[in-house]
């Protein structure tokens, strides 16, 4: 759980290595609030059209709203826990802008935030695995 809400302490931190866990437990977050969003506004009418919640009682727009700012919020934590999984891998935070490259620059970053981070310290920090396991 602590991994989970990571991102959101270390907010404006581009610098260090993030973990698969760390990276993949704020994602999953994110996607389970949306999950909820979703059911949520399913029982007050609403429906998905294009992956977006609309139609339905003024809820389903208070839902919206709410989800939106949430990820407004998440935007920078989002960059910044992707970077630093990059980071992981012995990767500048600027082949983030890959995701620039349709299709194959998605599936790159994909790739790239499933593939386990360089073993002990790199450039860029220590293992924040190690760390981990030294923390808990």
């Amino acid at each position: 759980m602590n991994l989970i809400f990571a991102p959101y302490r270390r907010y404006f931190d581009f610098w260090g290595r993030s973990s698969r866990s760390e990276y993949w437990g704020f994602m999953a977050l994110i996607l389970m609030l949306w999950a909820v969003t979703v059911v949520l506004g399913y029982s007050f009418g609403g429906r998905l059209k294009d992956g977006v919640l609309v139609g339905g009682s003024a809820m389903v727009d208070v839902l919206n709203m709410a989800y939106t700012l949430f990820v407004l919020g998440s935007l920078i934590p989002i960059f910044t826990v992707t970077i630093r999984r990059l980071h992981d891998a012995g990767h500048s935070g600027f082949w983030l802008l890959i995701y620039l490259v349709p299709l194959i620059g998605a599936l790159f970053m994909l790739y790239m935030m499933f593939k386990t981070g360089d073993i002990g310290a790199n450039a860029y920090g220590p293992d924040p695995r190690l760390d981990y396991v030294i923390s808990s």
